[in-house]
């Protein structure tokens, strides 16, 4: 699925030829060293468990909005149980 990450705003991705948007989690950032791979990372994992693009796009940008609250690149990206 094609996408593009639009920061702080949300993504933007291509389904069927059809362009979705999902808004970005408003949060108090600190650090986005490892946002991009976060969301990535959780929005992959997601689709390996069988999740739509739109629940598996979801999930990881949760995930990236728990990470760029935090300091430092592995030390911010969540686990599972702190994004749910």
């Amino acid at each position: 699925y094609p996408l593009i990450s639009l920061g702080e705003n949300g993504v933007a991705y291509k389904v069927d030829g059809k362009l979705h948007c999902e808004e970005g989690i408003k949060v108090h950032a600190v650090d986005s060293t490892a946002a991009g791979d976060t969301f990535i990372g959780a929005m992959a994992c997601r689709l390996a468990l069988g999740a739509s693009i739109r629940e598996a796009v979801r999930y990881g940008n949760k995930a990236a909005s728990v990470c760029v609250q935090r300091m430092g690149a592995q030390t911010s990206i969540p686990f599972a149980e702190e994004i749910d």
